[in-house]
C-alpha cells in the first residue's frame, strides 16, 4: 500500500519545485513519501545517525543499519536529495537555500526541538510550512508539544495539528510562516 502524506505536508500539494528539509530521517519512509507525492526540487535529509538516539534502541536498530536502509530506500531520488549526516547546527550545508517547508522529527526533548525551531524557522520562506511529528503526550523523551507552543506563542502564530495517518496515538503539527 502506498504511503500518504502526513497532514502537515498535505499543505504543500500543488506547489512546484519545493525546497525542503526533513530533520530526523531514520529509515527514510517519510522522506520517500515526500519525494513520491510532492514536486521536490531539493530535499535536505538531516540525521546524524548517532547511536545514542532512543528510537534506534526502541526499534532494535543500530544507527549504521538505519542509515544503510535509508540510503538504499532513497537511492532512486539521489538527484533531488542532499544528505546532511550531522547535527542541525551545521548550517553550512544549506545556507544558500530558503525552505518552502521543514519537517521536524529529530530530537524530541524540549531543548532539541527549540534548537531546531530556532535554527530553521528563520530559513523558511514567507508562506512556508514548518511542522513535525509526535505531537502527543509529554514524557521525559517527548516534549514536542510544550516546545512548539512556547516557540510559536511567542511569535503569535497559530499551531495546527491533526491525527497521524499511521498511528492514532499521535498527531502531526504545523505552522505557516
Amino acid at each position: 500500500m502506498p504511503r500518504i502524506l502526513r497532514p502537515s505536508l498535505k499543505n504543500l500539494e500543488g506547489r512546484k519545485e519545493l525546497v525542503g528539509a526533513e530533520i530526523g530521517v531514520f529509515l527514510g519512509a517519510n522522506s520517500e513519501t515526500i519525494l513520491q507525492n510532492l514536486d521536490i526540487k531539493k530535499l535536505y535529509l538531516i540525521d546524524p545517525y548517532h547511536e545514542g538516539y532512543c528510537l534506534f534502541k526502541i526499534a532494535g536498530y543500530k544507527s549504521f543499519m538505519a542509515k544503510e536502509e535509508a540510503h538504499k530506500r532513497l537511492t532512486p531520488y539521489s538527484d533531488k536529495i542532499v544528505w546532511v549526516e550531522d547535527s542541525t547546527d551545521s548550517r553550512m550545508y544549506y545556507i544558500d537555500d530558503v525552505f518552502d517547508f521543514v519537517y521536524v522529527d529529530g530530537d524530541h526533548k524540549y531543548d532539541g526541538v527549540m534548537k531546531d525551531l530556532n535554527n530553521f524557522y528563520p530559513l523558511l520562506k514567507d508562506g512556508g510550512v514548518i511542522g513535525g511529528h509526535d505531537f502527543d503526550k509529554e514524557d521525559a523523551g517527548n516534549q514536542v508539544v510544550r516546545a512548539v507552543y512556547d516557540f510559536f506563542n511567542a511569535l503569535n502564530k497559530d499551531v495546527h495539528f491533526d491525527a497521524d495517518p499511521y498511528d492514532n496515538r499521535t498527531k502531526d503539527w504545523w505552522v505557516f510562516k
